[in-house]
């Protein structure tokens, strides 16, 4: 394997096919060349691996291997009951968002889970993509519903008071209309 350094030097790498270190090199390459932001978590929750896109995404260096509970935090339940019923095969088919914590602004990622096929190896593959303009989206049209909820009352209520306000005008005019008829009536 080829492995590119700085200034068009580039080192070559020999491993054996069955070698552990030629596996995991060959998985960080693949992962790497993939367009998505990719993770391996450990069983524990520990990153083992991340392309540079994740990298990014999550505001980690390539070197660093923080439990994935030190970058985000659940928005239902918490992230290591997650990642254990991942690793039992449940949920797998539903995604988590969750909130990146090393970042000033919200922001929100959509992540799906697999477990890893490689036998023997109880770890997980996440896909991460990032959810802050879909949250964004979501907490818009959840105030807008509001809005409309309210606009819809206030014309509730409005219609009530201009129905009781035609009412005190024709018993108003009832009341006048008698008065007039019973001085008529006198005179």
């Amino acid at each position: 394997m080829r492995q590119h350094l700085d200034q068009g030097h580039f080192q070559i790498l020999l491993f054996s096919p069955n070698c552990e270190i030629a596996s995991q090199y060959k998985l960080q390459t693949d992962i790497e060349a993939l367009p998505v932001p990719m993770i391996k978590l450990s069983a524990e929750g520990r990153i083992v691996c991340a392309n540079e896109i994740a990298c990014e995404l999550l505001g980690i260096r390539s070197q660093e291997h923080p439990q994935l509970s030190e970058l985000m935090e659940g928005l239902g339940r918490s992230i290591s009951d997650w990642l254990n019923d991942a690793l039992l095969g449940k949920g797998l088919k539903h995604p988590e968002f969750l909130r990146l914590t090393r970042h000033a602004s919200e922001i929100y990622v959509h992540v799906a889970l697999n477990k890893s096929s490689e036998p023997g190896d109880p770890s997980l593959i996440a896909v991460l993509s990032d959810a802050t303009k879909l949250k964004t989206l979501e907490a818009q049209f959840v105030q807008s519903q509001k809005m409309q909820a309210i606009g819809q009352l206030a014309g509730g209520v409005a219609h009530d008071f201009n129905n009781l306000l035609t009412a005190l005008v024709i018993a108003t005019y009832c009341y006048c209309a008698m008065d007039q008829m019973t001085r008529v009536l006198r005179t």
